[in-house]
């Protein structure tokens, strides 16, 4: 079985991308990375490729994928904003194949890539989501050949679980998904042309035994336990709310046609398994606003899937709903939570356009032109660390000089010197400080440090959909 491609509009494709390449590159210059994507590009540059593998990705809680395509270009001494360029260029490329192989009408193809996530928060955002998106939707291209095609189909399995945890689970999931195939048709006689053999399968089962040894938590890690349920809950409801739009009533309704449509196309294992381990994960586990798009996408990916499957595969619903109007149901119910995802994917562009991200690129700048680096200069936390990839020479903050050479690590030892205490001892000329929940806790709402005065502050927005989800100002302090 051959993918579904669009046979009337494929010049078209060639537009959409042309469009979508000319609104990364208008916005990408303005964009401030923060210290999520800093980091990445940190442990790339000055970490051991061996201990990148072996030590430090158990520390982040996510496979290397990402920091591998890093490596070359800071360990060449590129400028940081190559990090951005090669965000841009990635979800570029998955835009390309959505405008090209997304089946269904054309509307749907030519609008998913102007979607939040798409568009921004796994664009212009520069972190290992931008490769999650683009296996995720080349595995939709290539999904009606597995049977013809399956070295493909397993590599790109593979890639997808190194993006990130949640890749891994999905990847998983896709997995077992072919496994039940494969024993159905094997109970059944059935000889496909060249379905995996046990050699794929043993190569994909050992991917996942050798991330989850890798990525296994090390014992002075600093991180906090499993959520309880009653936050749990709450976490997952907001997931998947977040997922759609900012409002239950406008995701839950619309969502609904779209899994129902699923379901009856037989992608119900993928839709309903698939989507409730993720959210589970998020809800228990760690979930941040922007991890609300791996749902988004792999709904877009199951509806992929379904449309895929002729309408002859659907059956009658309650009488009235034929194939047909089934078909449309989900479509539509998709068309409405895209709709409302580009007019929040246009006000974050807007806004990063218009307004600091982070306030990390004014503070290094500042540092730079007064040469305070060769100064006593102490960090607070993680938030500080990011303007160190403006600066060629590693790590220049006095108290973990001697644990670090130029990133953040998520140990216990990284954790006492955030105290307010321990942060002031050696009276350092200045210090750094990333204006966080955390810092006024530490040092008041005033945010006074005994003994220092602010000099100059340094603002920054993170944006999510349109507004500030929090502040990431930086703070620069001068011992009086």
């Amino acid at each position: 079985m051959a993918p579904i491609e669009p046979k009337r509009d494929r010049p078209w494709w060639l537009v959409g991308t042309v469009l979508f390449a000319v609104i990364m590159l208008v916005v990408a210059p303005e964009h401030e990375p923060w210290a999520d994507e800093a980091q990445a590009w940190l442990l790339a540059r000055d970490a051991p490729l061996w201990d990148l593998f072996w030590k430090y990705a158990r520390y982040e809680g996510t496979p290397i994928l990402w920091h591998l395509l890093l490596v070359p270009l800071a360990k060449g001494g590129l400028p940081y904003f190559t990090l951005t360029l090669l965000s841009i260029l990635l979800a570029t490329t998955t835009a390309a194949i959505i405008f090209r192989s997304y089946p269904g009408p054309a509307i749907l193809r030519f609008t998913i890539p102007f979607s939040y996530f798409l568009v921004y928060q796994y664009a212009i955002v520069a972190r290992s989501y931008v490769l999650f998106a683009l296996l995720l939707f080349a595995l939709l291209a290539y999904w009606p050949r597995r049977q013809e095609k399956p070295w493909i189909i397993v590599l790109l399995l593979v890639l997808l679980s190194q993006t990130c945890v949640h890749g891994m689970i999905l990847s998983g999931t896709l997995f077992l998904f072919l496994l039940g195939e494969a024993f159905a048709a094997w109970r059944a006689g059935v000889r496909t042309p060249a379905r995996p053999d046990w050699i794929q399968w043993g190569l994909l089962g050992a991917n996942y035994v050798l991330l989850v040894v890798q990525l296994w938590p090390p014992a002075d890690i600093w991180v906090r336990g499993l959520m309880p349920l009653g936050i749990a809950s709450r976490v997952m409801d907001l997931a998947l709310r977040e997922a759609g739009s900012q409002n239950g009533w406008l995701t839950y309704p619309f969502l609904l046609p779209i899994v129902v449509l699923c379901c009856v196309r037989r992608v119900a294992f993928l839709t309903l398994f698939g989507t409730t381990v993720l959210v589970l994960f998020l809800g228990f586990r760690y979930f941040g606003f922007w991890h609300a798009g791996i749902v988004t996408l792999w709904l877009f990916f199951c509806l992929g899937l379904a449309l895929h499957q002729p309408e002859e595969t659907s059956r009658k619903l309650l009488g009235f709903l034929s194939p047909r109007r089934l078909t449309w149901a989900g479509v539509l119910g998709a068309l409405v939570i895209i709709g409302v995802q580009i007019t929040d994917g246009a006000r974050a562009l807007q806004s990063d356009y218009e307004s600091p991200y982070s306030g990390s690129r004014e503070a290094a700048a500042y540092i730079q032109q007064r040469n305070l680096q060769q100064t006593k200069i102490h960090a607070y936390d993680i938030n500080s660390f990011a303007v160190l990839p403006y600066f060629n020479g590693g790590n220049f903050f006095a108290n973990f000089r001697d644990i670090t050479p130029g990133f953040w690590v998520w140990s216990r030892e990284f954790a006492n010197r955030t105290e307010a205490r321990a942060v002031v001892e050696g009276a350092p000329d200045y210090i750094l400080v990333g204006i966080k929940p955390k810092t006024r806790r530490d040092f008041g709402e005033k945010l006074q440090i005994p003994g220092y005065v602010p000099e100059k502050t340094f603002r920054g927005e993170i944006i999510w959909k349109g507004s500030t989800c929090e502040t990431d100002h930086l703070v620069l302090y001068r011992r009086q």
